[in-house]
């Protein structure tokens, strides 16, 4: 169920006639070692974020139990 309610907007399944979805690989070294050249880096996350974030996820109720898919 909670993984549904985060992966609703990513469709996995294929249409008739749909082209096969592939994911990409890719290299961020490069970009990275550039921009810390540049003397910028991205900030650790800090607590703050982490509660709003937090207080989100459960405003939509994603901790809220739905037994329904548990069978009881």
């Amino acid at each position: 169920m909670k993984a549904t309610m985060l992966t609703s907007l990513m469709a996995y399944s294929y249409s008739t006639g749909e082209r096969e979805r592939k994911i990409l690989i890719m290299d961020r070294e490069f970009t990275l070692q550039v921009l810390y050249r540049l003397c910028f880096a991205w900030p650790l996350t800090s607590w703050d974020f982490f509660r709003r974030f937090m207080g989100v996820l459960n405003g939509l109720g994603f901790f809220d139990e739905d037994f329904e898919h548990f069978g009881t």
